[in-house]
């Protein structure tokens, strides 16, 4: 009889352990899905810039950085929504191009002068990174990129990611 009291106890901490192992697991999952969310909603235009040499170089914040230390497939998901906010769409697809094609990086800039001529004063840049276009406007420092640009990458990424 003795045996049977120390297996029933055994059993008994056994499932209590697993139960508070599994409810922690599970905390750890939702903290972790809470934790992305964070950091995809403090993308915005700040969360990169673009420092000047000879070349234009492209320069990802700490915090946008840290993205890329999470679950690939919960953050490949909220990057791709966040390809349709216009203020997190530019760094979004910095994130999945770094993420996905970290060989392609060209960084491309153009300049729109006021009265189309080079002897007028420059009203924006234009730059291109991997193949999506977004302007920053000189007079009212501010970025814009076209809805169309955000549509087409979207569903470059979704057709390369195959979601």
């Amino acid at each position: 009889m003795f045996p049977v009291i120390i297996n029933k106890k055994i059993m008994k901490i056994s499932l209590l352990l697993f139960v508070i192992l599994k409810c922690s697991f599970l905390f750890a999952q939702i903290n972790g899905s809470d934790s992305i969310k964070k950091h995809i909603d403090s993308l915005n235009w700040n969360s990169f810039t673009i420092a000047y040499t000879y070349f234009a170089h492209l320069k990802i914040s700490g915090d946008a950085e840290a993205i890329k230390n999470f679950d690939e497939k919960q953050v490949t998901v909220m990057l791709l929504n966040s390809l349709s906010i216009e203020s997190k769409a530019v760094i979004s697809h910095m994130l999945l191009s770094q993420m996905f094609e970290p060989e392609d990086s060209s960084l491309k800039t153009t300049i729109e002068y006021k009265n189309d001529s080079i002897n007028s004063p420059v009203s924006a840049v234009i730059y291109t990174y991997n193949q999506l276009n977004w302007k920053f406007d000189i007079d009212k420092a501010t970025y814009t990129i076209s809805n169309a640009d955000m549509d087409r990458i979207k569903n470059y990424w979704k057709t390369k990611l195959k979601l």
